[in-house]
């Protein structure tokens, strides 16, 4: 949302540090979570989607796999 703020300022929840030496909270979160779920999946695949955000041709979408493709939406591990 945007109380997020915008994804290239350091203080936004959505920064992604160009360099990769910085995570921001999403990513910590899911590295966390994904750290113990991943233990108890033997094929370490897990679905992905995203929610409420403007696709490649600007179509608005709630939920959606992050992969582009609704029929595969899983991805190997964390």
């Amino acid at each position: 949302t945007a109380s997020n703020g915008e994804a290239h300022m350091r203080d936004s929840l959505h920064y992604v540090d160009k360099d990769n030496l910085l995570d921001n909270q999403y990513i910590n979160a899911i590295n966390g979570i994904g750290e113990v779920i991943e233990f108890y999946d033997s094929d370490k695949q897990f679905q992905v989607y995203g929610f409420g955000g403007k696709l490649p041709g600007g179509t608005v979408n709630h939920c959606f796999s992050l992969t582009q493709n609704e029929n595969m939406p899983e991805v190997d591990g964390v």
